[in-house]
C-alpha cells in the first residue's frame, strides 16, 4: 500500500489595501468586514481541480483551504566536484522474444542543477545487448531541455549511434521520462523509443540476426567522468520489472556506486504542482508573493520553493534552504483582464526526520499594486506536518 503523508496547507486569505493619495480617495478594504462591502476585488482565489490537491474556496474567493498529499521519494545528490554517483537497480537479464517488449520509466524532479561544461546530465540509462554489440540508451538532462542519445557501451561518446534534437520541459516540474525496447513481430528488428510524459521524442531501429537482452537500467551510469556535475534529484516512483514507491521509509530498489560528497536518502516529498490559482477579474496588475516567516517545529534540512506561472512563464522562486527563508519574495508577474497565474509549491525533508514529528507554518502574502500606489496583500498561511 503506498504510504502518503498528508500536507495541510491553509490559505486565510483577507485584503489590506494601504496607500495614501492627495487630493484623491482610496477604497480600502476592510479584512474584517469584506463580506459587508459592496466592492469585490478585482483578484480571485479558484480550485485548481489538481486530483492532488483538496482545495475549499471562500465564499468571498479571497480565502482558501487546501491539502496537498505528500509523497515519499528517492533523493540522489551530488554536492561536490570531486565525485560521482550512479544507482542501479535490480537486473533485468530479459531475453525479448518476436513482439515482446521492455521498458524502463520513472517520475523525476530535478531541484538543482549545475553544469558548468554543459554536456548534460545522464537520468537514465538502459544497457542492452543486440547480437554481438553492447548498448546504452540514454535520456540526457541540460536544465531547460533533454536529449535522447544511443551509443556503443565501448564507445566515449554516449550518443555515438545517434540522438534527438533538444525536446523542451519545463524544470520547475517533475517529469515522467521512459525508455522502451521493441523486438517486431518477425523478430528482425528492435525499436527503441524514448519518451518524455507519454511523448515520443525519438527512435532507433536496429536489425537483429540473433538476440536481444536487456541487462540493466541505471541513474548515471554515464556521469563517472563528469565529475564537475552538482545536482538533487528525486525519484518519485519507479517501474522497471517490479514498482518501488519507498513506502517502508527504505530504498528496495537501487544499490549506490559513489565517490566524494554524494549519496542517496528516502525523503518527504511535494513534487510541484498547481496548489492554487489566481484570477483576474478586471485590470491589469504587478503580482508577486513574499514569504516573510515560518513558525513552529521546523525539521532539519527543510527545504521549500514557491513560484507563480502564467503560460510558460515563472517568476524567480522563494527559496527556504534548511529551514532559513534564503530568498523571501518571487519577481512580479503580470496579469491581465480574464487572465490566470498559478501557485507552485515544493517541499522537501529529511526521512526520517529530526525531529521525528513536525510541523510548520509558512506565512506569506500574495501582493498586487493598484495604479502604483496601494499595494493590497492576501495573507497566506501554509501549514506543513509529518503526520
Amino acid at each position: 500500500m503506498r504510504c502518503k503523508h498528508e500536507i495541510l496547507i491553509v490559505l486565510l486569505t483577507s485584503t489590506i489595501l494601504i496607500g495614501y493619495l492627495s487630493l484623491a480617495s482610496t477604497y480600502v478594504y476592510n479584512p474584517f468586514s469584506i463580506d459587508l462591502n459592496p466592492v469585490q476585488p478585482p483578484i480571485h482565489l479558484i480550485d485548481p481541480g489538481n486530483p492532488n490537491v483538496n482545495v475549499i474556496i471562500g465564499k468571498t474567493k479571497t480565502s482558501a483551504n487546501i491539502t496537498l498529499t505528500n509523497n515519499l521519494a528517492l533523493k540522489i545528490y551530488d554536492e561536490d566536484e570531486n565525485g560521482y554517483i550512479y544507482v542501479e537497480g535490480p537486473s533485468a537479464n530479459v531475453n525479448l522474444g518476436n513482439g515482446e517488449y521492455y521498458e524502463v520509466k520513472w517520475k523525476l524532479h530535478i531541484t538543482h542543477f549545475e553544469d558548468p561544461i554543459g554536456d548534460g546530465m545522464i537520468i537514465l540509462d538502459v544497457y542492452f545487448l543486440c547480437d554481438l554489440d553492447y548498448y546504452l540508451a540514454s535520456i540526457i538532462y541540460y536544465g531547460s531541455y533533454v536529449r535522447a542519445a544511443l551509443g556503443l557501451s565501448t564507445e566515449p561518446d554516449p550518443a555515438s549511434e545517434g540522438q534527438s534534437p533538444p525536446f523542451s520541459i519545463n524544470p520547475n516540474q517533475e517529469h515522467n521520462f521512459k525508455i522502451r525496447l521493441k523486438r517486431s513481430i518477425d523478430g528482425a528488428t528492435l525499436i527503441i523509443e524514448w519518451f518524455i510524459d507519454d511523448v515520443k521524442i525519438y527512435d532507433y531501429t536496429l536489425n537483429i540476426l540473433m538476440m536481444v537482452t536487456v541487462f540493466q537500467s541505471y541513474f548515471g551510469w554515464l556521469n563517472q567522468d563528469r565529475l564537475y556535475l552538482k545536482f538533487y534529484a528525486y525519484i518519485d516512483d519507479v517501474e522497471m520489472s517490479i514498482s518501488e514507491d519507498f513506502e517502508d521509509g527504505i530504498d528496495n530498489l537501487f544499490t549506490e556506486h559513489r565517490t566524494g560528497n554524494t549519496g542517496k536518502v528516502v525523503a518527504y516529498y511535494v513534487y510541484p504542482q498547481n496548489s492554487l490559482i489566481i484570477f483576474d477579474e478586471i485590470g491589469v496588475y504587478n503580482v508577486s508573493l513574499e514569504v516573510y516567516a515560518i513558525e513552529g517545529i521546523i525539521p532539519q534540512r527543510f527545504n521549500a520553493s514557491l513560484w507563480l506561472n502564467k503560460s510558460g512563464q515563472y517568476t524567480q522562486q522563494v527559496k527556504i534552504i534548511n529551514g532559513n527563508i534564503e530568498l523571501g519574495e518571487t519577481s512580479k508577474i503580470t496579469i491581465n483582464t480574464g487572465g490566470y497565474l498559478s501557485l507552485f509549491i515544493n517541499l522537501t525533508a529529511p526521512y526520517p526526520s529530526t525531529p521525528f514529528t513536525w510541523d510548520l507554518t509558512i506565512k506569506s502574502y500574495l501582493k498586487y499594486g493598484v495604479n502604483d500606489i496601494v499595494t493590497v496583500n492576501y495573507p497566506i498561511r501554509i501549514m506543513v506536518t509529518s503526520k
